[in-house]
């Protein structure tokens, strides 16, 4: 086992700079801020279900060791295949009584303290799975690679909702008229320079971010080269941090505080592309 620590982070909602901001005031972006809050959510819910599913596992665990130890107490140093699906009856049990303490939490029968108390908690037997259940490392690694790319459509979504939207608002202070797709982030550059002009100063500072240009390289050596790292990924080495400078073949690994290091500020330029929408609506009326 690596011994990589896979939390995005206990003590901070990563999400909720995003899910707690005031909806934009111009109401031609607003339907591109709610796609951006559903998206942000989606991903969120996912980082809160990373840690439960390890309590869950854990919660059998303890539960079916509990009582094989039992019985090897009772003097049955070899269980059969009964005294094994005793263990599996009460371990079920267990995990069913775990499930219904969170939903005491989601349907509002208690309140966010359980919540509080349990993720911390759930957190902590992270490690304790990565190591215990080899299976389970990948499958943590899969979770945090879904999170880089849940983040960049977010990303990728708003700029061409926002784009799109302000094409709409106000066509005839801009030149180009044509909704389309822009599905990468040169393509967003270009397409947002065409309309307001390179070096403009609205969208040109966060659609800069070389933050948002790692995230891409990140997101683009998982999902078109399998996570294994080619020409185009080490081109970007500059921009990414030094965990992730890895040589030609190498394999992209990554745990929760790397991951944690690529969020936030790409959340960041989110909100400030809202904000530069905003204002650039309220100062051409």
């Amino acid at each position: 086992m690596s011994g990589k620590d896979y939390r995005l982070n206990q003590n901070m909602d990563w999400a909720q700079p995003v899910l707690t901001r005031a909806a934009p005031k111009s109401s031609e972006i607003q339907a591109a801020w709610l796609a951006l809050v559903a998206n942000i959510d989606r991903a969120d819910a996912l980082t809160a279900s990373f840690p439960l599913i390890v309590s869950a596992i854990s919660t059998y665990d303890k539960a079916h060791t509990s009582v094989m130890a039992r019985f090897y107490l009772q003097g049955i140093p070899k269980p059969t295949a009964e005294h094994t699906s005793i263990a599996h009856e009460v371990a079920m049990n267990a995990l069913k009584e775990f499930g219904e303490y969170m939903l005491q939490y989601h349907e509002g029968y208690r309140g966010p303290h359980l919540y509080a108390h349990v993720m911390p908690q759930s957190y902590a037997l992270i490690q304790w799975a990565a190591v215990t259940h080899g299976n389970l490392e990948a499958s943590l690694e899969a979770m945090l690679g879904a999170q880089v790319i849940n983040l960049w459509t977010a990303f990728e979504a708003l700029s061409e909702d926002l784009w799109n939207a302000l094409l709409d608002a106000r066509p005839s202070r801009l030149q180009v008229k044509k909704r389309r797709p822009l599905p990468s982030l040169l393509r967003v550059r270009d397409a947002y320079a065409e309309v307001f002009g390179m070096g403009d100063r609205y969208f040109s500072t966060p659609l800069s971010s070389v933050d948002v240009e790692a995230l891409a390289a990140v997101r683009n050596v998982l999902v078109h080269a399998g996570g294994v790292v080619d020409s185009m990924f080490v081109d970007k080495h500059p921009l990414l941090p030094p965990e992730l400078r890895l040589p030609l073949g190498a394999t992209v690994s990554l745990d929760g505080a790397l991951v944690y290091k690529m969020t936030v500020p790409v959340i960041a330029v989110c909100i400030s592309l809202i904000d530069a929408a905003d204002r650039w609506l309220t100062d051409h009326r």
